[in-house]
């Protein structure tokens, strides 16, 4: 139309090229690294812009078997050691074996802000070792795209230098610990001293013998943790926390499984500045709030079994 400015089709204005070089590689960095990386092409502008983008986000989606070749090669060639934000996407389970799991962990190593990475393959990685060091402050790891199949997660061993020192948010899903090295409560306890905000959902312990589940305590003495959810995690035998800014706390459906009939279950908090409580499915033999529950504004969702009754009793709040 009349006055209208000139719009980039066939031979109109390149207005993308004139973009500030900071402008240009956040457009990028909401693009598929795939994609991000093809703008290489368009024009001399373009080429290389990629590699300076505040995140990359690698998917399998399209690539499948090309993947981890083309997953290194781009970290190679980012221009700069650290990585802002690192989003990884597995949907093929030709990328679920250890390759994979050794990209992942040196990638993982290079990100400063946040990682996250998310299994919808009908599958599980085949193990996700840990770093003994990561510099990111936001954590997501879901590892598995089936609920009944998590995939392994080692901690880093206890005999050397370990630092997560910027880690504040940290969710792990659908993941199997490896806790011959050290229980994840110590791990969390003595490494990741400034976290904030931790989220459990479905996660399991290790391998019994038998090929079973193993029961396992969440022990947490975590000073700064303003905010835990821990949903159907159903192996626990004791969720036990102290942190003086604990706010929000959710227990959701945890002691339900079969595994734990018979077991001296134990919840225990001491979170003196407690204000909101939410809780679903069946209470632990043992819960108590250390502190007492002045502070608590809001409870909700709570269902227990009264004595010498055979059907469980709903009360909400």
């Amino acid at each position: 139309m009349p006055g209208n400015r000139e719009v980039a089709v066939g031979g109109g204005a390149d207005r993308f090229s004139d973009l500030p070089d900071g402008i240009l590689e956040l457009v990028l960095s909401f693009l598929p690294a795939a994609d991000a990386v093809r703008t290489s092409v368009l024009s001399r502008r373009f080429r290389g812009a990629w590699a300076h983008a505040p995140a990359l986000n690698f998917s399998d989606h399209l690539l499948r078997d090309l993947f981890l070749g083309f997953a290194r090669e781009a970290l190679a060639r980012y221009g700069a050691p650290d990585i802002p934000a690192l989003h990884v996407t597995i949907e093929s389970e030709f990328n679920l074996g250890p390759a994979t799991d050794a990209w992942l962990r040196d990638a993982m190593e290079r990100a400063v802000e946040s990682v996250s990475v998310t299994v919808t393959a009908p599958g599980a990685l085949h193990c996700l070792t840990l770093p003994r060091c990561l510099r990111a402050m936001s954590i997501a790891l879901r590892l598995s795209g089936v609920c009944f199949q998590h995939c392994p997660l080692v901690l880093p061993e206890p005999d050397a230098p370990t630092s997560f020192c910027g880690l504040t948010e940290l969710s792990l899903s659908r993941v199997r610990l490896q806790e011959r090295v050290r229980p994840l409560g110590v791990f969390l306890s003595s490494c990741c001293t400034q976290l904030r905000k931790l989220r459990l959902s479905k996660v399991s312990g290790g391998l019994a013998a038998d090929g079973g589940l193993t029961l396992w305590p969440l022990v947490l003495h975590l000073d700064l943790l303003e905010e835990l959810e821990v949903d159907r995690v159903e192996t626990f035998t004791k969720l036990q926390v102290a942190s003086s800014n604990l706010r929000t706390l959710g227990v959701l459906s945890c002691f339900e499984s079969f595994l734990q009939w018979g077991m001296d279950t134990v919840v225990e908090i001491s979170g003196p500045r407690l204000e909101d409580v939410s809780w679903s499915g069946s209470l632990p033999k043992h819960l108590s709030f250390l502190n007492g529950s002045h502070c608590i504004r809001r409870l909700s969702g709570l269902r227990f079994y009264l004595p010498d009754s055979t059907s469980p009793a709903m009360f909400f709040f």
